[in-house]
């Protein structure tokens, strides 16, 4: 979750090939991109990313969540 509410990198789950067992190393490269949810999720939070060269977004709350406390009850294991 603090990685969600920080700058940094945030991989996008559908440009890393995780059948490829060396995976994580595709996050070192240009070939995954950031994950756009998780910068409009920073904005639904009214937060912008530090770093001028990444892309800024509208909010969205109705398709991302809309805060912390959404995201975390998606991503609980506890029903």
């Amino acid at each position: 979750m603090d990685t969600t509410n920080s700058d940094a990198p945030m991989p996008c789950h559908a440009t890393v090939d995780y059948s490829d067992p060396d995976w994580r190393d595709q996050l070192e490269t240009d070939a995954v991109a950031y994950c756009v949810g998780a910068a409009i999720f920073l904005r639904n939070q009214l937060k912008l990313p530090m770093l001028r060269s990444r892309a800024r977004f509208v909010a969205d709350r109705k398709t991302i969540f809309a805060n912390r406390a959404e995201f975390l009850a998606h991503h609980s294991d506890t029903p």
